[in-house]
């Protein structure tokens, strides 16, 4: 996970995973920074992926889940 690299330098992105409400990742990136990201899902119904912007939305960015995929 991670911003495109298009996005505003200053921009902060929260990134969160939730499995059935309960949350499974967390973490605030900025420009430049990714992660490689492991979560698991066993016994899950419903995933859910969101990213907030929590700091500077008025410059714009793209958040990227990379190439997600789940493994069953």
């Amino acid at each position: 996970v991670g911003l495109r690299d298009d996005s505003g330098s200053s921009i902060q992105v929260r990134f969160e995973a939730f499995g059935d409400g309960r949350q499974l990742y967390s973490r605030v990136f900025m420009l430049g920074q990714s992660e490689q990201i492991n979560l698991d899902v066993t016994g899950v119904l419903r995933l859910r992926l969101v990213n907030t912007v929590t700091a500077h939305p008025e410059l714009g960015s793209t958040a990227v889940w990379g190439s997600a995929h789940v493994i069953g």
